[in-house]
């Protein structure tokens, strides 16, 4: 998928927001203080779904690798890397 041009600002607002269930128009709303604090206007209502959007299913991809790893190391047991990262 193809980075979406936005203020590195809102990116990082948005990813914090994207480990939440917030809806798409109560992130946009959010992002008024960011937006008021480095001059620049808020993003588009589209542009915020969309990056939304792309964060939660890079969440998601990140749980799927590092759940059975992190449940193997509070087991006690040594994850085996090769098999959990093929």
């Amino acid at each position: 998928m193809r980075a979406i041009p936005i203020h590195s600002e809102f990116r990082r607002a948005l990813w914090v927001l994207s480990g939440t269930e917030i809806s798409y128009a109560e992130a946009l709303r959010r992002l008024v203080p960011v937006a008021a604090r480095i001059g620049v206007p808020r993003p588009s209502y589209a542009t915020v779904r969309r990056v939304l959007i792309e964060q939660r299913l890079e969440r998601r991809r990140r749980r799927e690798v590092l759940d059975p790893i992190l449940t193997d190391l509070l087991v006690g047991r040594i994850p085996n890397l090769y098999y959990h990262l093929k």
